[in-house]
């Protein structure tokens, strides 16, 4: 509930640590209680690099888990399904790790 007072939301380097099973349903949430106009930062794993992998092995060793990645398309499409408009998207790899940025609004 706490979402709806902020203009701005960001979820860096979390979605991928989300179980599978109600990650969609998790940003569907954020944008269900977000105010209009208020915007949500993405930055995320690119699941779709072959990169992605030392990301896993990253987390399997500091977090004792393997992440569930989405790739660019696939984060970029579930963002416009649940109702957002994007503002501005991009990639970018750190080191090994391979990362997309959304900035999407209500």
């Amino acid at each position: 509930e706490e979402i709806k007072k902020y203009d701005y939301v960001f979820m860096i380097d979390v979605f991928h640590h989300i179980p599978p099973f109600i990650q969609e349903v998790f940003i569907k949430n954020i944008f269900d209680k977000m105010q209009p106009g208020a915007q949500l930062v993405v930055k995320d794993i690119d699941g779709s690099s072959p990169l992605v992998y030392m990301n896993k092995l990253h987390d399997l060793v500091f977090a004792g888990e393997v992440g569930k990645e989405y790739g660019y398309n696939k984060m970029l499409g579930l963002l416009i399904t649940t109702g957002f408009t994007v503002v501005s998207s991009s990639k970018k790899r750190m080191w090994w790790y391979p990362h997309y940025t959304f900035v999407v609004k209500k």
